[in-house]
């Protein structure tokens, strides 16, 4: 199998957990024998990696040769026209990874209404759609029944948890990591922070940017809390990223709208417990045998007696801890998703 990847945002110049995914699947196809490019938008930063050919798009001319290719996936609905170009010229059929419904996530408007109106057309019109979770695939059906044979569920994974030694229950921050917008549950966040810090010597952190006027303006509000116990981390390199969530005492993640939860995975893999809404992948993913637990309401009293009974208890603390690991390792594997892709999203 010759692969075409298609994505606007791609390590190391990469600003969102879309191009971590992307980066972990074209790693994965390449092990399970694929032949993987990848063509990056063209501010993207490259530099020489093993593993799959990366490629800088050249507005003059295209940089590979689409004949060598079984198939395009696209990641991006910014070179959605390039792929479906692709696709008329040289036969290539185009797999598509939504990895959000914009329907769900944008508030409506001029702009985000001609982002959303794109998408369902690229919907529509690929060979094959790839949703990350089961409550993102009967979303899109609704809107567009049409896509069922046409689509698959197929999540995100990471690799192998490192070795970190963390054997024992560790006092580190509280921590959220994301964009500030409504949709990942800013509201809820800001009015339980507070309520959090007030606790014995709970400190916190949150790390993210892109948000939206609400989200951003919310976020702000925070910046009143005690410096000494309260950090505004701003947007992270993911390898930074992933040592904040790793060093956390609990991760939350109070989204209203979660296609599938990229941020919960790491921290689980790390050992890190994690306190996330009953939405969207976000339920798929976090069960009884994980690392984490759900929150079945907006009430900002039951999400501080749940994350106070968290990290003050270590018991639950280090089952939480001890169980996320293992069960990434053995329910997300890197290996396995690429061998889906192979076998059902390239079909």
């Amino acid at each position: 199998m010759r692969l075409l990847i298609l994505t606007s945002d791609y390590p190391p110049g990469a600003w969102s957990g879309i191009a971590s995914a992307v980066e972990a699947q074209a790693k994965a196809l390449v092990q399970a024998g694929a032949e993987v490019d990848v063509v990056v938008g063209n501010h993207a930063t490259i530099r020489p990696r093993t593993g799959p050919r990366v490629h800088r798009l050249d507005p003059s001319s295209f940089p590979v040769d689409p004949r060598r290719f079984d198939r395009i996936h696209l990641h991006s609905l910014s070179l959605a026209g390039l792929a479906f170009e692709l696709r008329r010229r040289y036969g290539l059929p185009v797999t598509y990874t939504a990895h959000s419904l914009l329907w769900r996530e944008l508030d409506p408007g001029p702009e985000a209404d001609r982002w959303i109106r794109l998408q369902r057309d690229v919907l529509r019109a690929s060979n094959r759609v790839v949703l990350l979770s089961h409550s993102e695939r009967q979303a899109a059906l609704r809107i567009l029944p049409d896509a069922a044979e046409r689509s698959v569920v197929i999540g995100n994974a990471v690799p192998d948890p490192p070795h970190t030694g963390r054997t024992r229950r560790r006092v580190g921050p509280i921590v959220f990591a994301g964009r500030f917008t409504v949709t990942k549950g800013i509201e809820l966040l800001c009015e339980l922070l507070p309520r959090l810090l007030h606790r014995g010597s709970v400190r916190a952190v949150v790390a993210g940017g892109h948000g939206d006027t609400v989200g951003t303006r919310r976020i702000r509000q925070l910046r009143a809390l005690p410096a000494d116990r309260f950090r505004l981390a701003g947007w992270l390199p993911r390898p930074s990223l992933r040592r904040l969530l790793s060093g956390a005492a609990l991760v939350l993640m109070p989204s209203l709208y979660e296609p599938f939860g990229l941020i919960a995975l790491e921290a689980m893999r790390a050992g890190t417990p994690v306190l996330a809404s009953r939405v969207g992948g976000l339920a798929e993913m976090i069960t009884p045998e994980s690392g984490g637990c759900l929150a079945c309401s907006r009430d900002t009293a039951e999400w501080e007696y749940r994350a106070a009974r968290m990290i003050e208890s270590p018991e639950l603390w280090n089952a939480l801890h001890e169980r996320g690991p293992a069960y990434v390792a053995e329910t997300f594997p890197m290996h396995r998703i690429a061998e889906r892709l192979l076998r059902e999203a390239y079909a």
